[in-house]
């Protein structure tokens, strides 16, 4: 329960601290179960400098159906590279914990992209994430492509 305390104690302050904070909902379909899940992602990210940023994540999801509530948290660090003209990369590199009715563990992600400015205050984003417990007795293995449109 200090954990998930503390986990929400960062979520709200997020916004104060960071550079960057991010709300998004979410609503999933996994094609082995009959049951959606609406998610909530609550992200803050602090650029150090051009090549280096940190970020803290928050995700709450409740399965439709069997109402089964699952909790995410986790803090990152983010390298980026320069590739060609104005296209960037990035790698993720994440430790979190999950809290669930089936268990409590630990989990870590990697998760590569790039990214560039399309003009205007657009910029367009491409990666895929690799998340997996540190606990082989816990099946938490997912992996996911991401692409995003954003303006700033």
């Amino acid at each position: 329960m200090k954990k998930l305390l503390l986990a929400l104690l960062l979520a709200v302050s997020a916004p104060a601290m960071a550079d960057k904070f991010i709300v998004e909902r979410a609503w999933t379909h996994d094609l082995k179960s009959p049951y959606g899940a609406d998610t909530w992602y609550f992200k803050g990210i602090i650029d150090v400098n051009k090549d280096l940023a940190v970020d803290s994540s928050l995700q709450v999801t409740q399965v439709e159906g069997s109402n089964k509530v699952s909790n995410r948290f986790d803090v990152g660090v983010i390298p980026k590279f320069d590739i060609y003209g104005p296209v960037r990369g990035r790698v993720r590199l994440a430790l979190g914990e999950k809290w669930s009715s089936t268990g409590n563990y630990k989990t870590y992600a990697v998760e590569p992209g790039i990214y560039g400015n399309l003009g205007a205050g657009f910029s367009a984003s491409l990666g895929y994430r690799y998340r997996n417990s540190l606990d082989s007795a816990y099946k938490d293995r997912t992996t996911t492509l991401r692409t995003g449109i954003d303006y700033a």
